[in-house]
């Protein structure tokens, strides 16, 4: 009779013994279950907070032109309304936008509209009268600061000076003109910019020369502005230039 009492206490502490070590067990399980929801919860919250890594990546504007847009649209670029330019987002394939080059290193001034001004002037080698014109942008074209990183409206008209890119609408329209433009290699520069030559004898008629003090091109309202043909509004402008005169 005591050896069956002793098997049932002996049961008894043997089961309440193994209890007592499986529930921490079970406890602690339930709490590293918690610690994974809540891991997954902020993990989920920060995903949401912080930007998307893609969308800091600066932007790489795209030499456009409008007859090509849809097929440029197609292949994955992006319009750009605050500054009127097609872009290649970061996921965008980089073979199917390869057919318009990047532009968004020399883009430093763009405008709704500019006008095609031409006038005569002497040619300083052969002494012979030749057509020359210049870019003019009426007011409300924008200049990139490059200090605070953003663009400023300019409230007054200028001439565009030493352009080394044009977007093609403009540079279509320039080399329309009377004059003879040609993208040509400046010593004085020391690079290479859309300019005038001779339409006798193929001088170069630099900026330098025709946006001077006394020059043709050396603001809106100078002794020549007078004798400008102005063309119809062209536009959108994108340009690289290095000066503009202001008037």
């Amino acid at each position: 009779m005591f050896e069956g009492i002793w098997v049932l206490v002996f049961l008894l502490l043997f089961f309440f013994f193994l209890f007592k070590r499986r529930k921490p067990i079970k406890e602690a399980s339930s709490v590293f279950q918690d610690v994974a929801v809540d891991r997954r919860s902020d993990t989920s919250l920060e995903s949401r907070s912080t930007p998307s890594k893609r969308s800091s990546y600066p932007r790489r504007y795209l030499d456009v032109p409008f007859a090509e847009k849809e097929a440029a649209k197609a292949c994955g670029a992006k319009w750009d309304a605050g500054k009127k330019l097609w872009y290649a987002p970061a996921w965008a394939a980089s073979d199917d936008l390869k057919p318009w080059p990047s532009i968004d290193e020399k883009i430093d001034i763009i405008a709704n509209k500019a006008q095609i001004a031409t006038t005569d002037e002497r040619c300083y080698r052969c002494g012979k009268i030749t057509p020359v014109s210049a870019v003019y942008l009426p007011n409300g074209w924008e200049v990139r600061d490059y200090d605070y990183d953003d663009w400023s409206r300019i409230g007054v008209g200028g001439f565009l000076q030493f352009s080394t890119y044009l977007s093609p609408t403009v540079s279509k329209a320039l080399k329309a003109s009377p004059a003879k433009i040609d993208f040509s290699f400046s010593k004085t520069a020391g690079h290479s910019y859309w300019m005038n030559l001779c339409a006798h004898c193929g001088a170069k008629q630099g900026d330098f020369y025709l946006f001077e003090t006394g020059g043709p091109f050396f603001d809106a309202f100078c002794a020549k502005s007078q004798s400008y043909t102005i063309s119809e509004p062209i536009g959108p402008v994108h340009a690289a230039a290095g000066i503009v005169s202001y008037g």
